[in-house]
Parts: C-alpha cells; sequence; structure tokens
C-alpha cells in the first residue's frame, strides 16, 4: 500500500480563521491600565462600541457558524486520511478505528468551543450589567443582541422555510439547542436569570419555526427526520420544570 501522507494541514487552511475569533467576541469593555490621576486617563471600563461587537460577531458568522463557513471540496475530504508511514524505529504502530478523518467532528469542536465561551456564566454577567454602564454617547452590545444574533446565524434557514441539506449544518442546529436548553433548565451557576428567560423565549420562536417548515413539505427524509427530532427535544425541553440558581 502507497504512502498516504495527507495531514490536518489541509483542513487548516478552513479552519485557521476559527482559533481566535472567540476571543473577538469580548463582551463589551474594554480596560484601562492607566493609574488614577494620569493625565488624559480614560475611565477604566470603556464600553465598545455596539458595531464593534457586531463586526465581530459577523467574523463568527462567517467562519463558525454560517451555511457557507466551512468550503472545504469533496476531493479534500476524500484526501484526509491518516499516515501509513511510519519511522522505521517506531515498533509501536497502531491501527485506528478509522483510516479518514472526521471533518463533521472536528467542525463540530470548534464550533462548540465558541458556543462554549460565548455563553460561559462569566460572559452573560458581563452583558447583562452593560446597560447600566453604557448610558449617554454609549450604544454597546446586549444580553438580547447575543441571543438573537446566534439565534439567526444558526436558524436562520429554518426561520426562511429554506432547511440546509448539510450534516454540518444539522449537527450545529442540534448542538446549539442543546446549549439553549441547558441554559433554560438546568444552567451553570453564575449563569444570570435574564440569560435563562432569553433562552426559553429563543427556543420557543425556534418551536414556532419547526412546526411552520414541517408543515411546508416536501423535504427529504434526511431533512424532514432532521426537523421531527429537533421538534421533540425543544418541545421536551418547554414543557420541563426550569430550574432556577437562587442567589444567597
Amino acid at each position: 500500500m502507497g504512502s498516504r501522507t495527507l495531514s490536518l494541514r489541509t483542513v487548516d487552511r478552513h479552519v485557521r480563521p476559527l482559533r481566535d475569533v472567540d476571543e473577538s467576541l469580548r463582551a463589551g469593555e474594554y480596560l484601562s491600565r492607566a493609574r488614577r490621576g494620569d493625565p488624559h486617563a480614560p475611565d477604566p471600563l470603556t464600553p465598545v462600541p455596539r458595531s464593534e461587537e457586531l463586526r465581530a460577531f459577523h467574523n463568527l458568522d462567517r467562519y463558525v457558524f454560517g451555511a457557507d463557513a466551512f468550503p472545504v471540496s469533496s476531493r479534500t475530504l476524500r484526501r484526509i486520511v491518516y499516515s501509513e508511514y511510519e519511522p522505521i524505529d517506531n515498533y509501536g504502530y497502531e491501527e485506528l478505528p478509522r483510516h479518514d478523518i472526521s471533518f463533521s467532528g472536528l467542525v463540530a469542536n470548534y464550533q462548540n468551543r465558541a458556543l462554549n465561551y460565548m455563553f460561559a456564566p462569566l460572559v452573560l454577567q458581563r452583558l447583562a450589567d452593560l446597560p447600566a454602564k453604557a448610558v449617554g454617547r454609549y450604544r454597546t452590545m446586549s444580553l438580547a443582541d447575543l441571543f438573537t444574533w446566534t439565534q439567526q446565524s444558526i436558524y436562520g434557514d429554518l426561520h426562511a422555510r429554506k432547511p440546509h441539506p448539510s450534516e454540518l449544518r444539522r449537527n450545529l442546529q442540534r448542538l446549539y439547542a442543546r446549549h439553549l436548553e441547558g441554559i433554560a433548565i438546568a444552567p451553570r451557576p453564575g449563569t444570570p436569570p435574564d440569560a435563562q428567560a432569553l433562552a426559553r423565549h429563543e427556543l420557543v420562536a425556534l418551536a414556532a419555526d419547526l412546526r411552520r417548515d414541517l408543515r411546508t413539505p416536501p423535504h427529504d427524509v434526511q431533512t424532514q427526520a432532521h426537523l421531527e427530532a429537533l421538534q421533540d427535544e425543544v418541545a421536551r425541553t418547554l414543557s420541563a420544570r426550569a430550574m432556577v440558581p437562587v442567589r444567597p
């Protein structure tokens, strides 16, 4: 058998922008290191303009969550395999369960990492507190913006009644539904109550989109099954009892 040496470098060209993209959504404040009393020193905290936060989110949509975020050709996917070559001094060769690399799994890991950062309790707390600081000439991102922008990015095709027939898209939609479900009924400690309310709000909106989409056939079997499974999962969450965190 010939040497199959194509490594993850091929994939890296497509996912490289993701490595820093979750750092571009910083939940809204610049921190000054100036000392009190320094001439012309700004306030210690300055809200990031909403236009900058929206530009950062557009990067997330383009490179992480959008339907066309990973334009990898089928030929590239056919070439992503592990290497059969091992150095002569390596006698510990172990055959892998798969001869290829799961591109969908690789993408899901990046997407999940971004969502975990964006919806971490500390980030949600900072966004919830921003309106009290961003008054007057300041206009910055809100907690509602985070949920609204993410909902549109991930479920926009369902809202437009045009489900995207992609495995990557289906996986992301199920992944984000589980993030919303967790925030709504079993939030991590420190999650603001407003975030719980917004998560439930978005699940209600998603349920409405799914009901409408399922009444608008025809869909291929896989898309139909995806919509039905997502609808059942959302319905179970909305009928569950929420666990409301109690603050001391």
